[in-house]
């Protein structure tokens, strides 16, 4: 779970005790810092939900992440590790995307509890941080006595939720990488890694929104962030007031300005796009909520009447927004 504000995980422990908890990022600079005094508040804010675990539950860790590992020191509870540079409990190895007629198809691993190993394959989605979701599923289901190869056969038929990563077929024969869920620095971070990352791509195109609730780090944070864009990636096209940030990064760090397309809303930003679009070329959509992202997907998917099946908020009450 996450908090927007100060007070939201006590309001939660208060009438909750979990038996099992799962500690998967923190962030420097993490998502919803807005509301709070520095960052390490928030951190500490969330990890009260670890703290207030049941006396006889655990906490299932992520091993790799340098803050979590940190405040894992405080906690007295049994816990579960998993990650995949450090030695785990639950070990990710052999981590890597793999293809079907030279476009993206999923992501696969093996991983290891104890003396079982097993692969599991994740269809449909990309970004090897779900490597990481599958592990800590994979220590979660052993500490409830399931084997590996079980809970491993199990996540094979997982289909994550809309705007997370999802491969869908673009126009124009070009792949859409859909993360339009939400967005925030360390998400944007893995999403242009994973972008950087693919194969065979003629162009590699980021359409980057709004990074919202970052309060006085959004102006670093996007200009950051944008500094990155330039190293993996052809084209670069920003909608919202903030996303300036990630062009100015990119402009900064090289990127040329012939390639760099700043949008103040959606619906002209995908128009647009949808007209650049070449045959090969590969298109990551990011964006947090308020900025809609999806309806950039739903211009430059190939089969747009698939929308209410594929697409995040679809829902009367968000289709209904005006944007």
């Amino acid at each position: 779970t996450g908090v927007d504000a100060p007070g939201d995980m006590d309001a939660l422990t208060v009438w909750l005790k979990p038996d099992i908890t799962v500690v998967t990022r923190l962030p420097e600079v993490p998502v919803h810092v807005e509301q709070f005094a520095t960052p390490q508040a928030l951190i500490e804010e969330e990890m009260k939900l670890a703290h207030n675990t049941r006396p006889s539950g655990v906490v299932v860790h992520n091993i790799d992440d340098v803050v979590i590992s940190r405040e894992m020191e405080s906690v007295r509870h049994k816990s579960i590790s998993y990650g995949r540079f450090l030695p785990a409990d639950v070990a990710i190895s052999k981590d890597s995307m793999y293809y079907k007629d030279n476009a993206p198809a999923g992501v696969s691993c093996t991983i290891t509890h104890g003396e079982e190993s097993a692969e599991v394959k994740l269809p449909g989605i990309v970004g090897l941080q779900h490597t990481y979701a599958a592990a800590a599923a994979v220590a979660v289901a052993g500490h409830l006595g399931i084997s590996v190869s079980a809970a491993t056969k199990g996540l094979s038929l997982y289909t994550t939720p809309p705007g997370r990563m999802r491969i869908i077929p673009g126009l124009k024969g070009s792949t859409i990488i859909d993360d339009s869920y939400n967005s925030s620095p360390v998400a944007v971070e893995h999403a242009l890694e994973t972008l950087s990352s693919i194969k065979h791509a003629s162009r590699k195109i980021a359409v980057l929104g709004d990074m919202l609730e970052l309060g006085k780090y959004s102006a670093d944070e996007h200009k950051r962030i944008g500094s990155k864009v330039a190293n993996g990636c052809d084209m670069l096209l920003t909608v919202g007031v903030r996303a300036r940030g990630f062009a100015e990064g990119a402009l900064i760090s090289g990127m040329d300005e012939a390639n760099i397309f700043q949008y103040e809303r959606v619906g002209r930003a995908g128009r647009e796009l949808q007209a650049m679009l070449k045959t090969g070329d590969l298109v990551l959509v990011k964006g947090s909520q308020g900025i809609r992202a999806e309806l950039i997907v739903e211009e430059i998917m190939r089969e747009p009447q698939l929308a209410a099946k594929l697409l995040v908020r679809q829902d009367k009450a968000w289709k209904n927004k005006v944007v």
